[in-house]
């Protein structure tokens, strides 16, 4: 190290640490001037003098002073040098003084949800539903497709901001993919590419007003959308949708909702699958009542007996409904690629308030994931899965009966990742889920799945979505022994 005296601040590098010379100079000044050893109109040595004084090249000092003027800790004057400036030195003290990170807590409710789904390896069978089995990503199709995208890019992918007047491949891909698979009839121009199911319910919700409109959620049901809705400032009305369809259609006459947020495909987390009448009969009367409908369509695919049923959106030729889905339960929840298909008559208002909502998502996901589409990947993709769902399924199921006979309730066992399970034994939903899990098997509660205050049957979710087939049958004999 040398040391040499610039003014009245002893200036000492240490040519092997890792901050360059120039740093250093600032550093040693700036906590001078900071401390009060340096004062408001002191002038500081010229440039020549401290790198002579230090042995170091000019434009190191020069570099130095630079960084101090721009943060403002002093003033270059002409033909003068660098001088103090007037400068809040107390205050700077305070923010230059060590501190340690906040330890910051998650509120409680918050805490006991995420801990749902958290257990260790003393919890070998998971009858999950949120989440993926290992090796269901293709890894190398996506990797060749990335570098294709990559590789032959034009300067407006890589090098530019998006256009946002003309629609992406990725909007173009979902158009047609929508129209072959779920007979949703749209023009790219209304797809909308979000990072998740939450985002798209925000953009969504944000096209009415809460002043106005009150939004129906379904009870039980995903309870990311009443926390949209009420953080928006709307007024939730719970819909049962365990009394069957006649119930959930009064509930919804009687409460008047502007917006009702479905999930025909496969009711989560009832498994309920809405017939095509009911379908029918919703749309028939939020044509005649002025409502809008929000169609989450995210695990139409998982059909084990039968093709999906018609989606709200292909029987809607009124545009009353916004049609929602994304990749989480095909391809990777990890993706964080969500799709809205906004009506022709909210499109204006859209384009108004959320232009730019599509740029939301990478662009190189984008165009990664438009190939995907394109070169009939997603199609494969979906096969696989959907032949994968229907092995764990019907293992479950036939482990479930014939563990338990005629002493289970079960929900949904022809569509989606999970049942909906009862028992008559007396348990409570709390002793059903702790005492599996003293048995090895995780499964799910479905009280933090519901909205209302209202008595319920004690459920529970046993999902198939990532357990190997292998762990079915005796983790269903764990839940044997755990629940008699």
């Amino acid at each position: 190290m040398r040391t040499s005296r610039s003014a009245q601040v002893d200036i000492v590098l240490d040519r092997t640490a890792p901050e360059p010379l120039y740093q250093q100079i600032y550093q040693r000044l700036r906590d001078a001037i900071v401390a009060g050893a340096l004062r408001e109109g002191d002038l500081l040595p010229t440039t020549r003098s401290v790198a002579s004084g230090l042995e170091v090249a000019r434009c190191t000092v020069e570099r130095a002073y630079s960084q101090l003027a721009v943060e403002g800790y002093v003033d270059a004057v002409a033909r003068s040098g660098h001088r103090v400036r007037r400068l809040q030195t107390a205050f700077l003290q305070s923010a230059a003084a060590p501190r340690e990170a906040p330890h910051v807590k998650l509120p409680a409710r918050r805490v006991a949800f995420f801990e749902e789904f958290e257990h260790g390896p003393d919890v070998p069978y998971d009858f999950a539903f949120a989440r993926l089995a290992p090796g269901s990503f293709p890894v190398k199709t996506w990797l060749r497709l990335e570098q294709e995208v990559l590789h032959y890019a034009d300067d407006d992918l890589l090098g530019n901001y998006p256009l946002e007047h003309r629609p992406s491949a990725l909007q173009r891909e979902l158009a047609r993919y929508l129209r072959r698979t779920r007979g949703v009839v749209c023009a790219p121009e209304q797809v909308v590419v979000l990072p998740s199911t939450d985002v798209a319910l925000t953009t969504l919700l944000g096209l009415f007003d809460p002043g106005r409109h009150r939004v129906g959620c379904e009870e039980p049901g995903y309870t990311g959308c009443v926390e949209v809705a009420r953080r928006l400032g709307f007024s939730v009305d719970p819909l049962p949708v365990d009394r069957g369809d006649a119930a959930f259609l009064d509930a919804l006459r009687t409460a008047g909702s502007g917006v009702a947020f479905v999930t025909p495909s496969h009711q989560f987390p009832t498994g309920a699958v809405m017939p095509l009448s009911t379908r029918a009969e919703l749309l028939s009367w939020a044509n005649a009542n002025d409502v809008f409908l929000i169609e989450d369509d995210s695990c139409n695919e998982y059909r084990y007996d039968t093709d999906p049923v018609p989606s709200l959106s292909s029987l809607d030729a009124q545009g009353r409904v916004c049609y929602l889905g994304n990749f989480s339960k095909t391809l990777c929840p990890g993706l964080r690629v969500a799709y809205a298909v906004v009506p022709e008559r909210l499109l204006e208002r859209y384009f108004d308030r959320f232009w730019s909502a599509s740029t939301a998502v990478s662009l190189i996901t984008q165009e990664v994931l438009a190939r995907f589409i394109a070169t009939g990947a997603m199609d494969q993709q979906v096969r696989k899965m959907v032949a994968a769902g229907r092995q764990r399924h019907d293992r479950l199921l036939s482990c479930l009966r014939q563990g338990f006979g005629d002493r289970i309730a079960l929900q949904g066992t022809n569509a989606g990742l999970h049942f909906c399970v009862g028992l008559p034994n007396g348990m409570s939903e709390d002793e059903l889920v702790s005492s599996a899990r003293a048995q090895g098997a995780q499964v799910y509660r479905s009280s933090i799945y519901r909205c209302s205050g209202r008595p319920y049957p004690p459920q529970v979710i046993v999902g198939f979505s990532a357990i190997d087939p292998d762990e079915v049958a005796p983790g269903v004999q764990a839940l044997v022994r755990a629940w008699g």
